[in-house]
């Protein structure tokens, strides 16, 4: 348990604030600013990246983060929460024999981690915690990454990074055994193989109907291809290509190529850093916010969506959170406004708090990576 040093301010129209180097000017009255500083650096002294918080969600009342780096192999890494009601001190509640964490996830009551890259000779595997047990699920063997979870027709489904000859899709309807789901593009079944590699990245579900998002890559050419799976009769069947319908926005190499997705009346949202919708998987929209803001991350609470956004500005980035004012989606608010330093890694937001993360990937601008803006809406 550590103690950390707190600031607390109350802003007002155009007050500036100067706080851990990190300047703050809030447009909106009376919001209140809390600045805290995670201990990563206690577990990652000399991996700044490490340190990045790449995902964060709220569980049993308790703020959960995710760190770590797959792309230069740390680990074992740290799960790090702390109570939501003062945020005063930070545990490792376990370590996971994982290089990274990467998504937190809610299903059915349950906090879940997909495994993104085990150390050593790990399982790939993912992890479920329930009223303060965690439970290894071991999903392939000889697999290389788990980078989704979701239930569908009572049955886990995982995405996974298979290795030759097994399926990039696996399931169970038990949670103890996992079977490979067949994926066929043109009525030839694909997988991993000495010419190209097959990864499931993440899972739709839209109207009833489960989708995978499947990146394949030529080893001989070094390019790539993602493509649109849908589900039906225990296989998953090609219905499109998503290469020349989404372009990127943001290039992380720790986290997937879409970075996150949510589901509103019957609507997805996705974001590569721009905004896409689509309500068939087939055709998609992007929708853009002001001053061609990039969106890092996607946050669903009660009936709302909430987006993460910045714009590059001479000091460093103006970052926003808009929420969605319609059934359809298609209308925005402006919920707060600040400057930072850093870019946005991750948010949550629960009740008329907004917590956001913080953090650089360049060695030469790590300084705020494990920092947590919290801000109170009145």
């Amino acid at each position: 348990m550590r103690s950390l040093k707190r600031f607390k301010l109350i802003l007002i129209l155009s007050f500036v604030c100067v706080l851990f180097g990190m300047c703050f000017f809030l447009r909106r009255n009376k919001i209140e600013i809390e600045v805290i500083q995670v201990p990563l650096k206690d577990y990652y002294p000399t991996s700044p990246t490490a340190r990045c918080i790449w995902d964060m969600e709220i569980f049993e009342n308790k703020l959960y983060i995710g760190c770590g780096d797959y792309d230069n192999n740390t680990g074992p890494t740290p799960l790090l929460c702390s109570d939501l009601n003062t945020l005063d001190d930070w545990e490792c509640e376990r370590f996971f024999n994982e290089e990274q964490i990467g998504r937190l996830l809610r299903i059915d009551e349950k906090l879940i981690i997909p495994g993104f890259d085990p150390v050593g000779s790990s399982n790939c595997a993912f992890y479920q915690c329930t009223n303060g047990m965690w439970e290894t699920s071991s999903v392939l063997p000889d697999g290389l990454h788990c980078f989704d979870v979701i239930k569908f027709d009572s049955k886990l489904f995982a995405g996974v990074g298979a290795p030759k000859g097994s399926s990039s899709i696996v399931c169970s309807e038990d949670n103890i055994s996992y079977k490979g789901i067949p994926i066929y593009k043109n009525g030839n079944e694909i997988h991993t193989n000495d010419e190209q590699y097959i990864r499931t990245y993440n899972f739709y579900c839209l109207n009833d109907v489960l989708f995978a998002e499947i990146r394949i890559g030529n080893l001989q050419e070094n390019t790539f291809r993602s493509e649109v799976y849908k589900y039906q009769d225990e296989s998953f069947v090609y219905c499109g290509d998503l290469t020349e319908k989404l372009s990127t926005g943001l290039l992380c190499k720790n986290l997937p190529p879409i970075r996150c997705e949510a589901t509103l009346n019957n609507t997805v949202f996705l974001t590569t850093g721009f905004l896409y919708v689509t309500k068939d998987m087939q055709n998609f929209t992007q929708i853009s916010f002001p001053k061609s803001a990039l969106v890092y991350d996607i946050y669903q609470y009660e009936d709302k969506l909430y987006f993460l956004t910045a714009t590059t500005t001479d000091q460093g980035y103006k970052v926003a959170v808009y929420s969605t004012t319609s059934e359809n989606g298609n209308d925005f608010r402006k919920e707060i406004s600040v400057d930072s330093s850093s870019q946005p890694t991750s948010f949550v937001v629960n009740n008329k708090n907004i917590f956001i993360a913080i953090g650089e990937l360049e060695d030469s601008s790590t300084a705020h990576n494990g920092t947590i803006i919290k801000m109170r809406r009145k």
